[in-house]
């Protein structure tokens, strides 16, 4: 497998003043499209939920590629209404959770299929009523890995924010191509 020039130099101890490599270390654009493009995968789709508001930082709601989903950190206050609930920990984790559930949805995943859980709350002294909230989304023992921490300030004056990291089920990633393939076999024009 080819090696790109950042990992390959990572790999070199330096051999010139203060470790730095004096050996230039380039690859041909065959090589480096082979490495950073396979042929196999497609690009990463970058998507804003039309729901919300456009983000107000340099970033999408979600990035979708061929194994995951990422969803960009949710706070009550990015939601449509949700001021009504900051200020109660449960209620803005059930807003964003709903709001999370939601988005994943319209991707064609489940909230099973959720892997990765970010959580920053702004007192942990409140973690088990965000818990209380959050476990409500996932079947008992089978709970994402997660890592909660507390964050003093979120946007616009928010308790909780949530970002989450899904795997894209296998036999949903093949339908597609599938309905493609059987269109085809349809098709005259396609023998």
């Amino acid at each position: 497998m080819p090696l790109c020039a950042a990992t390959l130099a990572s790999m070199i101890v330096g051999n010139g003043p203060g470790g730095r490599l004096d050996i230039p270390l380039t690859l041909d654009d065959a090589s480096r499209d082979a490495v950073h493009r396979p042929e196999d995968a497609r690009m990463p789709q970058f998507q804003n939920d039309p729901t919300l508001p456009a983000p107000l930082f340099p970033g999408s709601h979600m990035v979708i590629d061929d194994d995951y989903v990422f969803l960009s950190g949710l706070t009550a206050e990015d939601i449509q209404g949700g001021e009504t609930v900051i200020g109660d920990m449960g209620e803005e984790t059930r807003l964003v959770m709903r709001r999370v559930q939601r988005m994943l949805g319209s991707i064609g995943c489940e909230m099973t299929d959720v892997v990765r859980v970010d959580v920053h709350i702004t007192d942990l002294d409140l973690i088990r009523e965000m818990d209380a909230a959050y476990a409500e989304f996932f079947d008992a023992c089978r709970y994402p890995a997660r890592t909660c921490t507390q964050s003093p300030r979120l946007y616009g004056g928010a308790h909780v924010e949530i970002t989450v990291m899904a795997r894209r089920p296998a036999e949903r990633q093949a339908e597609p191509a599938e309905e493609e393939a059987a269109g085809d076999a349809d098709d005259p024009a396609s023998e």
